[in-house]
């Protein structure tokens, strides 16, 4: 077993995949990055394949490692970042339920705008600290529910980008606060609001996140 002297980063981002390799005292060793296709299936779709994605993190990963001569056990730790909106889904057996859609999509607008002609978005405002948009994970859900509904019931579990690669790094379902407090979290009690299901028509959803 080598020594622990190395942290290393993965950034998931819209366009690029990165992995860097850092000394304990914050030098830069190593950096890789990949490049998962991005699909318009629509107009204002904006898709990812979550196989491909994941095929690009861990090909980034062995790249770093390369450049730095460094092997996996010289690895103290690995922190994971992803973009922030957006929804990736998995089913009952940890597989993708459909292409990841990122925060850059738009097939939601038209229900954002009836919530904030009907007031949805004034009475949720207080719970959530935030308007809703047409990328937030909230609506996509919504969306989905009414325009595509068997991707909607087979998911069995409701991630996000950082938290997709790190089930395929550690075969955990997880996630923290980050990312849910995109439009799931009561800002006060810091634990997903009840509101935000019942408003939006989505309380099935509820049980599918971690």
């Amino acid at each position: 077993m080598g020594a622990n002297n190395y942290l290393m980063g993965i950034d998931a981002g819209c366009t690029t995949v990165k992995a860097a390799i850092f000394s304990l005292e914050g030098k830069e060793v190593a950096v890789a990055r990949e490049k998962p296709p991005i699909l318009h299936p629509a107009p204002g779709r904006v898709e990812r394949d979550m196989e491909s994605l994941w095929r690009c993190t861990r090909e980034a990963i062995i790249k770093a490692l390369e450049k730095g001569s460094i092997t996996p056990d010289e690895l103290l730790g690995i922190g994971i970042t992803g973009h922030g909106d957006g929804l990736y889904l998995l089913d009952e057996n940890g597989r993708p339920v459909r292409n990841g859609i990122l925060s850059l999509d738009g097939r939601a607008s038209p229900l954002v705008k009836v919530w904030e002609e009907d007031g949805v978005t004034r009475e949720i405002f207080p719970v959530i600290g935030q308007r809703l948009h047409a990328c937030s994970p909230s609506s996509i859900l919504a969306w989905m529910k009414r325009e595509e509904r068997e991707s909607y019931d087979r998911a069995r579990w409701i991630l996000f980008c950082k938290d997709f690669i790190k089930f395929k790094l550690t075969d955990v379902i997880c996630t923290d606060e980050t990312d849910p407090s995109a439009s799931l979290i009561n800002v006060t009690t810091r634990r997903y609001a009840d509101e935000i299901f019942e408003a939006l028509d989505i309380e099935e959803c509820k049980d599918k996140l971690p």
